[in-house]
């Protein structure tokens, strides 16, 4: 944690030296006579300049605006930008984003899964390099909802292993209460509530010369590890004749013996996900600016 903490600090301070240098180098006065820039310059061809054109650093603070709409891992996003000042924009995005999966097996368990992504978010646009569109984008997610739900069904006779061990779901058996495993599901992707971002992209939200853009973004959030969690209920046996057969949840040994397995394989699977702490973004969209005030 305290790694990642310092790497995005030096991150975050190398990303505003680099938009320091380049606004100081553009707010120097033009040799051309024309004050212009020369559109001979190597790499500074007319095809660039009609790509991406740099605000004018005379351009005043919360002078334009962008609405956009964007696709990426996080789901379906809108957002709403502000230039603050020359080189650098804020944005605000949501996020959100539903699938359903039903009859999904695995380890002995049928699923009826459902994703459901839901974020909130705040960066901020550096461009370096403002004649390339390059833009740094350091920011949080400061509302982090994104997990997987599923409820859970073990059919009856069916094995399931949990942290090595073997159990099989029960009949039923309306006369005892007897009844198969159920339960429910839940892969957290939110472990850390508030994430960091970092991301790079081209493209300017809030383009100083035309309405129309399409910015692109790839980076990543650090969502923390994911965590599994599954709660399960009803009745389950240690043999495959389902003749030894207990409820699952309460104080008799068995039901303590199960919940334990079950703990330790919670345990398993976290430890499985553990390298999985960044979320991937990868971004496109179209954005519509326009000027507020002058």
């Amino acid at each position: 944690m305290h790694l990642r903490k310092c790497l995005l600090s030096l991150l975050l301070c190398f990303a505003a030296f680099l938009t320091s240098a380049s606004v100081s180098f553009a707010e120097r006065p033009s040799a051309s006579s024309s004050g212009t820039e020369d559109a001979s310059e190597p790499g500074w061809t007319a095809t660039t300049q009609r790509l991406f054109v740099p605000p004018s650093p005379q351009e005043k603070p919360f002078s334009r605006m962008a609405f956009s709409a964007s696709v990426s891992p996080l789901g379906i996003g809108l957002t709403t930008a502000t230039n603050v000042k020359p080189y650098m924009n804020l944005r605000f995005t949501g996020n959100v984003f539903g699938y359903t999966e039903n009859n999904i097996s695995t380890n002995g368990f049928k699923l009826n899964a459902s994703m459901n992504l839901a974020s909130t978010g705040i960066a901020l646009d550096l461009y370096p390099f403002p004649r390339r569109g390059l833009r740094i984008s350091p920011g949080l997610l400061i509302y982090n909802g994104n997990q997987v739900t599923a409820s859970a069904n073990v059919a009856a006779g069916s094995a399931l292993t949990l942290n090595s061990q073997t159990y099989y779901s029960a009949n039923t058996n309306a006369a005892i209460g007897e009844t198969p495993l159920s339960g429910s599901a839940a892969l957290k992707l939110n472990s850390n509530k508030v994430a960091y971002t970092m991301t790079l992209g081209w493209g300017n939200h809030v383009h100083p010369k035309r309405h129309l853009s399409f910015p692109f973004e790839i980076g990543a959030a650090f969502i923390g590890s994911p965590a599994v969690r599954m709660n399960l209920n009803g009745w389950a046996c240690a043999d495959a004749a389902l003749q030894y057969c207990a409820s699952v949840t309460g104080s008799n040994p068995f039901a303590t013996q199960f919940q334990s397995a079950l703990k330790a394989q919670q345990a398993r699977w976290d430890s499985d996900l553990n390298p999985l702490q960044f979320y991937p973004v990868l971004s496109v969209g179209v954005a519509y600016s326009f000027g507020i005030r002058k």
